[in-house]
């Protein structure tokens, strides 16, 4: 019985100790924020991560507390305290600000007649203003400078910003102007994307070395795109795009860092060499190559279509025609244009033969980006015109932000132990110069003095190739009664002539003879005519006709009395086949 007992005291001493308790995490301060007010936080943020070859965002590297429970200017999200918000949206509005060093030089900004100062001081400063007393508050409290401006969200209200905050300035960057460009190289398509990034990104890297290798970009989705489509054909790349902005964000220049990042940081090595520079890899591989300093929020619509070059050429469009039409084509996707709006004959041309082809075997492919507003692309919307469904997912970009620009800094900027900065740097350069782009030398070399191509190598007729011709002998020629014959063969096609000479006194002539009758037209008829050379008037021995298609070709034609035999090597120009080298192929 004792014993009994002493086990049903120590199990529940044993539960006791083993009481699960809730773990606690330290709080950043949203939760609280959000007990005094139903504002979202608004989750596009910069001081995170960032890889700037794969152009995704990685691991954060700052700290975000919300113990100051800011919100943007115009009220509609909650955001952290080192993040600082610019306004950036199309209005009519005179846009006015001030620098208020100290609360007594404050006025206020609807009405100048209760700036007189009710007091033993002859000074205007409206301290009897509820907005004076905020402002005063404000400033005596956090010690700070106070910047006045206008919010066009809420009809010019007037509002404070923190001190940070001195350059506002209001932009106008949403209209609706359809930007397109050719480019002629994967290289090219790239170097455009990385115009988002607004600042030198390879500021304080070592990457002068790398000659015209492709660096930013050069593993996103974009660059997969454009790879495997050159991958399969020489391809134009088209590039559409229209954005929108409505916010900027940046951060302080000194920002505090994430307790995971910091931990991270702190378990790097000193030294950087082989055996330790998996660790720095391991660092990348979490938060990128760089970090976002500054974002700019809002909208844009990005389609890149791929159109294979050379086929298109062989169809009769022209660069031009297409980049033209396809310009029409997405005005009219997204309700710029009258969805009935007539199409000239060429461009109507261009789309009907890319549908009737077929998507494997046409000559246009499209890949479309879309950041901000609603998941969907106006296009795909069954429901709705195409204005209507552009007008919608503009007007959910209010709500629904996303990164469209950034400026970025390498990660190493971050690091306040030299040495381990300076191994980080080393590590971010190595990182870039191994996966980077190459740029392709053959795009860059043109072509070479070949027939029927043009700049860009692609064939500018299809039908079209070389023709060498060998008349090798006869059997059997009797052309005259009491004689031998002397023959000789006439060869046409099209318009040009060859003549064998003429092998005297023998009914079973060799000539062995070729022609390279050079650049061709397919379809035509190659033709052979047997004569006996006499003294008054040449006889005619027989007629042999034949087609010409692709390769090597031996043949014996019976004529009316004898038999010629001759061959023909007819071969396709660059980048055709087909047995009358119609088709086009990218490899022939």
């Amino acid at each position: 019985m004792e014993s009994r007992a002493f086990c049903l005291l120590m199990l529940y001493c044993f539960i006791n100790v083993c009481k699960l308790h809730p773990l606690i995490r330290p709080s950043n301060g949203l939760r609280l924020c959000r007990k005094n007010s139903s504002l979202p936080a608004l989750e596009v943020l910069p001081g995170g991560g960032w890889d700037n070859l794969r152009n995704i965002d990685m691991g954060r590297v700052m700290n975000l507390s919300y113990s100051q429970c800011q919100t943007t200017e115009d009220g509609v999200y909650l955001i952290p305290d080192e993040v600082f918000v610019i306004p950036q949206k199309v209005s009519g509005v005179e846009t006015n600000s001030e620098i208020i060093m100290s609360w007594l030089e404050q006025k206020s900004s609807t009405s100048s007649s209760i700036n007189a100062d009710v007091s033993f001081y002859s000074v205007l400063n409206a301290k009897f203003s509820t907005e004076n007393q905020r402002m005063k508050t404000h400033q005596v409290k956090e010690s700070s400078v106070t910047a006045r401006v206008q919010n066009r969200f809420q009809r010019g209200q007037m509002q404070k910003l923190p001190s940070a905050v001195r350059d506002w300035r209001p932009f106008s960057r949403c209209s609706k102007q359809l930007s397109s460009a050719l480019h002629h190289s994967v290289d090219s398509l790239m170097k455009s994307s990385t115009s988002l990034i607004n600042n030198n990104w390879e500021i304080d890297l070592s990457l002068d070395d790398i000659g015209k290798a492709i660096i930013g970009g050069s593993r996103s989705d974009i660059a997969k795109f454009a790879q495997s489509q050159n991958a399969m054909d020489k391809a134009t790349f088209a590039l559409n795009e229209i954005s929108c902005t409505y916010y900027s964000f940046r951060v302080t220049d000194h920002p505090e860092l994430s307790t995971e990042f910091s931990k991270h940081l702190q378990r790097l090595p000193t030294q950087y060499d082989v055996k330790t520079k998996a660790l720095y890899q391991r660092t990348i591989d979490t938060y990128g190559t760089h970090y976002i300093r500054q974002v700019h929020l809002g909208g844009r619509v990005r389609r890149v279509t791929a159109f294979r070059t050379c086929l298109a050429t062989l169809k009769g469009f022209s660069e031009t025609d297409i980049k033209n039409c396809l310009n029409i084509e997405l005005k009219m996707t997204l309700g710029f244009l009258p969805a009935n709006v007539s199409l000239s004959n060429k461009c109507s041309q261009i789309l009907k033969d890319n549908m009737n082809m077929g998507f494997h075997q046409g000559f246009m492919t499209h890949k479309t980006e879309v950041l901000g507003g609603e998941k969907y692309f106006p296009d795909l919307v069954l429901n709705q015109s195409p204005a209507e469904a552009y007008s919608n997912w503009m007007m959910s970009l209010h709500d629904n932000p996303e990164v469209i620009s950034y400026a970025i800094l390498p990660l190493h900027h971050l690091v306040a132990d030299p040495e381990v900065s300076g191994n980080l740097k080393t590590a971010v350069t190595e990182y870039i110069e191994e996966n980077m782009l190459s740029v392709d030398h053959k795009e860059s070399q043109g072509c070479s003095q070949t027939p029927n191509l043009d700049y860009n190598c692609c064939p500018m007729q299809a039908g079209r190739g070389k023709l060498v011709v060998t008349v090798e002998r006869a059997a059997g020629l009797k052309a005259d009664l009491f004689t031998c014959t002397d023959g000789y063969v006439k060869v046409w096609y099209n318009l040009m002539y060859e003549e064998t000479e003429v092998i005297m006194d023998n009914n079973d002539p060799e000539w062995n003879i070729s022609y390279d009758l050079g650049s061709i037209e397919f379809g035509h008829e190659l033709i052979f005519e047997v004569w006996d050379s006499d003294v008054i008037y040449n006889d005619f021995v027989g007629i042999c006709v034949v087609r010409p298609e692709r390769g090597s070709h031996s043949h014996s034609c019976k004529l009316k009395r004898g038999i010629l035999y001759f061959t023909y090597n007819a071969s396709c120009d660059a980048h055709l086949t087909g047995p009358r080298c119609s088709r086009y192929s990218p490899k022939a």
